[in-house]
């Protein structure tokens, strides 16, 4: 039965993968999909979630509190338009896959578990404030290709909050922003220039320097 009524739930907020042109800042309007629900703000919090699959979904703001992840839990190409709350969540058994996410107003995993998988971020934008204080990341984390958006609402706070060893540079002079997988990229490589000044890159630490 649980299983089943995620599967309901998150049938009605798929907007697929496949955007057409890139929406770099902001985002496209809510899809014209039949069965697609806008607006919707999901609270799951302290909910036990099995083999949570939300790839392509769409929501203005998700809650995850204290949320069990059993399983894989696949957060590829979702879209959080507003707020992506995941304080305390456990991701048991799986990984947590965000690749090309798009996270906006704000996001945070403070003292989120992500186990002994490595969570992957890559791919993914974050167009707001961001929080990995304390987070759990016994496998590592990944955020190849990942992107910040460099003027964000700072209500929350006006320096984002990386987890350790990470950080965020702008571009050289001369340097584009790496393509993780052009057919599926949200920012094609000739809608930004070299060196622009719009996303900063998320790097390890001894990568802060900007190429050239």
């Amino acid at each position: 039965m649980r299983v089943t009524a995620q599967r309901i739930l998150t049938r009605h907020l798929w907007v697929g993968v496949d955007r057409g042109e890139d929406p770099t800042w902001p985002l496209h309007p809510a899809p014209e999909e039949p069965k697609f629900w806008p607006g919707i703000e999901l609270d799951l919090t302290g909910a036990v979630l099995l083999d949570f699959e939300f790839t392509g979904r769409r929501v203005e703001t998700a809650t995850f509190i204290g949320t069990r992840f059993i399983g894989a839990a696949n957060f590829a190409h979702a879209e959080f338009i507003k707020h992506g709350h995941f304080h305390g969540a456990r991701f048991e058994q799986g990984s947590g896959h965000f690749l090309g996410a798009w996270f906006g107003a704000r996001v945070i995993f403070l003292r989120t578990d992500f186990g002994d998988k490595q969570a992957v971020f890559d791919g993914a934008t974050f167009a707001g404030m961001t929080f990995f204080d304390g987070a759990i990341l016994g496998g590592g984390v990944s955020f190849e290709a990942a992107r910040a958006l460099s003027e964000f609402n700072q209500n929350w706070g006006s320096t984002r909050q990386w987890p350790e060893g990470w950080t965020e540079r702008n571009l050289a002079a001369e340097e584009r922003m790496p393509l993780l997988a052009p057919k599926l990229s949200r920012w094609p490589e000739g809608n930004l220039p070299p060196g622009c000044s719009t996303w900063t890159l998320i790097v390890p630490d001894d990568r802060s320097t900007p190429a050239g």
